[in-house]
């Protein structure tokens, strides 16, 4: 997931070809607040010392913006979370009781849930569900109520087929 940059909160890692394998380390202290459209560049400007005087004017570097470590996140199908005037909230497959052979009836509760940024097709839940919950990613639009029973699908989601038929 990509997270936002704001100075004075990451870094830079900086190498230059006269010193191999060493690494210049400086703090982001200032940034442009627009991306370029011509070149789709953000200019930022870093602070660090260079008490050796290793860096001189004129050097060229490759340069690396490190951001800081991200808290891990619960990603789900974009297809599984509902969107509503009321916010948004994903079904969660719970057992409720047994049935008269003593396997668990699986039914879909709605829980309300707090969404992130969306990566390839996925949308980062950052409240609602945890790590190791069973969600409904597809067909809840058309039939799902809270309560309902439900029945997990050993097949994977919904794929086009490979040809389309013609009449």
């Amino acid at each position: 997931m990509a997270a936002a940059l704001h100075a004075g909160q990451g870094e830079i890692e900086l190498t230059v070809d006269a010193y191999p394998g060493q690494i210049f380390k400086a703090a982001i202290n200032a940034m442009e607040p627009q991306i370029s459209a011509d070149t789709r560049t953000i200019k930022l400007q870093a602070v660090m010392d260079n008490p050796d005087e290793k860096l001189l004017p004129g050097m060229f570097a490759n340069v690396r913006v490190v951001l800081p470590a991200q808290p891990d996140v619960v990603m789900l199908p974009e297809t599984a979370v509902q969107n509503t005037l009321y916010g948004d909230s994903v079904y969660v497959v719970r057992p409720e009781a047994n049935d008269a052979k003593g396997d668990p009836v699986l039914v879909a509760k709605r829980v309300p849930v707090t969404t992130g940024e969306h990566v390839g097709g996925r949308i980062a839940i950052l409240s609602g569900v945890k790590a190791g919950d069973r969600v409904v990613a597809l067909g809840q639009n058309k039939v799902l109520f809270d309560g309902e029973p439900v029945v997990p699908s050993a097949e994977g989601p919904l794929a086009p087929p490979a040809q389309i038929p013609t009449n």
